[in-house]
């Protein structure tokens, strides 16, 4: 096992089945101001996969990190300033350009639940 550049090598020890699970990280939260209420970010997407592997093949990994929450007591102070959005995470075989799995970011929260997205896990996409 190494890590290069933020990706996660892992060498397959042997041939045969491995189950896979991946899971995006949630979006950064909205933390009121002046007892204004709170907002969790959107969830990350929850993706499980079996895959046949070889012994020796070498599986890359990123991890997606947690979005950044809204400071309300930062020195600017945007009303509707929300928090980052999380990462996705990424599973793909080594030496080629189609992943195994990814798992979508949850969005960012702002002051209304009503923008608040969880991550997919689908092929489709979405905003």
């Amino acid at each position: 096992q190494q890590v290069a550049n933020g990706i996660q090598k892992v060498r397959i020890p042997e041939t045969g089945y491995y189950k896979f699970q991946v899971l995006g990280a949630q979006g950064g939260d909205y933390r009121g101001f002046h007892g204004n209420p709170s907002y969790r970010g959107g969830y990350g997407a929850y993706v499980e996969g079996v895959h046949y592997l070889r012994a020796n093949d070498v599986i890359n990994v990123v991890v997606g990190q947690s979005g950044t929450f809204r400071n309300p007591n930062s020195a600017v102070y945007l009303s509707n300033m929300g928090g980052g959005g999380g990462g996705g995470s990424f599973v793909w075989l080594e030496g080629s350009d189609v992943p195994l799995l990814v798992a979508g970011g949850g969005s960012g929260s702002t002051r209304s639940t009503n923008w608040r997205r969880d991550g997919l896990a689908d092929n489709r996409g979405g905003n």
